[in-house]
């Protein structure tokens, strides 16, 4: 550990300085590297650093381990800085598998932003499920509104009379009132045929007591459903960033591999 990556002295001095000439751009690794108690016995602290007396380069303890300790890791080499050709083992490496170092945490980044977008695609969704039948009631209104003021309009066109005129503003005013009515007989009335119809011996309050419990049933079935496709939205999620860090592993393992048969030791 105590040489210098440079030119492998062993005349190494302490100093307390920041600013380096060798490694910074390593600091991008420390995801990969390993980091143990012998950083603080080399370094003393953080803001130190250490100079080759020979060749005058200057490094950070721990951006050097982290280094060695990486390329150990995904090589089995454990390099001797003294010997030239480990030098040159550990410049290859950097040249030649850092910039793709570099690359993995953003690979990793992106994917974990897919499930944090689908974590808040569910949140965005909520979890109410919404009846399908309000629409119902509501296009009902409206078309009926439209044919009462088409037919009095027509009539107020037709007609210029003050008379027709006061008849026009009575029906706009009524014709909400008017709506209601007819919705409800209609209403009445279709439930009077069903009922006759499939002879229902129950009351009309055991069928609202039914019908109310059939819709809670299907409400309960839709709310489970709509859990299910935001279980599945986020468990498609992990699943497709799952994939993304396995195939950045299997493309560093493929790197490596074809490095360390290009660099023998």
């Amino acid at each position: 550990m105590a040489n210098c990556p440079n030119c492998g002295s062993n005349h190494i001095q302490i100093k307390q300085e920041t600013d380096v000439n060798w490694g910074r751009a390593i600091a991008g690794y420390a995801l990969f590297g390993v980091v143990g108690a012998a950083v603080g016995a080399v370094t003393g602290e953080d803001r130190n650093a250490n100079a080759c007396l020979d060749c005058g380069t200057s490094w950070k303890a721990q951006d050097l381990y982290k280094l060695l300790g990486l390329i150990q890791d995904c090589t089995g080499v454990k390099l001797n800085l003294a010997k030239q050709s480990h030098r040159s083992f550990m410049n290859n490496f950097v040249s030649e598998i850092g910039s793709y170092l570099e690359e993995i945490p953003e690979i990793e980044k992106r994917a974990d932003q897919l499930i944090i977008n689908a974590e808040a695609e569910v949140k965005r969704r909520g979890n109410t499920v919404v009846d399908d039948n309000w629409w119902i009631g509501c296009l009902f209104f409206i078309v009926m509104i439209i044919v009462v003021l088409q037919i009095a309009f027509q009539i107020a066109i037709a007609t210029s009379s003050l008379l027709n005129a006061l008849i026009f503003l009575i029906v706009m005013c009524l014709s909400p009132f008017l709506f209601i009515a007819i919705y409800t007989i209609l209403t009445e009335k279709i439930e009077t045929i069903c009922r006759d119809k499939f002879n229902i011996e129950v009351t009309f309050f055991e069928n609202q007591r039914r019908a109310s419990e059939q819709k809670a049933r299907y409400k309960a079935f839709r709310q489970s459903k709509h859990k299910e496709e935001n279980d599945k939205l986020i468990q498609d999620a992990k699943y497709e960033a799952l994939i993304m860090k396995r195939e950045a592993e299997r493309n560093l393992n493929r790197k490596i591999k074809n490095f360390m048969e290009r660099n023998p030791l």
